[in-house]
């Protein structure tokens, strides 16, 4: 948020946008994974298992993190691989590990 402010009062908006496309997708989905938590907690927790894709899902956490990465330096290459698990379970532990 800091960021996108200082871009912002700089004369960059297409940057300012861009950090806070970054934070409300960040965001909506740090709201989800608390919801499914608290769900989890109070029913005594369940699984949602769909197909995924190993690559797709990879590029989707890789873009959460790309500023992270870019500033690393670091790049991620994933091959593919079709299965059925809970996406945003995986999704956490994927960003954990990356």
């Amino acid at each position: 948020m800091e960021l996108g402010a200082t871009d912002a009062e700089s004369g960059h908006p297409e940057e300012a946008a861009e950090y806070l496309e970054i934070v409300g997708g960040s965001a909506r989905r740090m709201l989800s994974m608390v919801e499914e938590l608290l769900g989890y907690a109070s029913i005594g927790g369940s699984l949602s298992r769909e197909r995924l894709s190993l690559a797709n899902l990879v590029q989707k956490v890789t873009q959460d993190l790309r500023l992270g990465l870019e500033d690393a330096g670091a790049v991620v290459h994933c091959e593919d691989f079709v299965f059925h698990a809970d996406e945003n379970q995986l999704r956490v532990a994927l960003q954990n590990l990356i």
